[in-house]
């Protein structure tokens, strides 16, 4: 049998202009609740691009979900809360999108 192992990567983008305020925040609140999750066992956060259009994007992959049971809690419950958080400190600036990415044993992504 073929183990599977569940993440989710999360993308934000950002306008530069709240370049600073967001990391100050990301590295005093955002990181500290990211590490309190329960089902994650690690993530890797990025910084990836500016886009064109002056918006900057970043990514955090979390790892360590068991099964899609965890993954749906973890959408249901504790990505609304990282979201509201997100959402009270910046209103409209920062924009959130969650990908769900399996990976087989091998390595390929299904």
């Amino acid at each position: 049998m073929i183990q599977t192992q569940i993440f989710i990567s999360i993308s934000l983008h950002y306008l530069e202009e709240i370049k600073a305020e967001w990391e100050q925040w990301r590295e005093e609140s955002l990181i500290p609740m990211v590490h309190n999750l329960m089902d994650i066992t690690s993530f890797y956060w990025t910084d990836v691009a500016l886009l064109p259009e002056g918006k900057i994007d970043a990514n955090v992959l979390l790892l360590g979900f068991e099964n899609q049971e965890t993954v749906e809690g973890f959408l249901q419950n504790e990505l609304i809360i990282l979201e509201e958080a997100i959402q009270n400190e910046f209103n409209e600036g920062v924009l959130l999108m969650k990908s769900q990415l399996s990976v087989l044993e091998q390595g390929r992504f299904i």
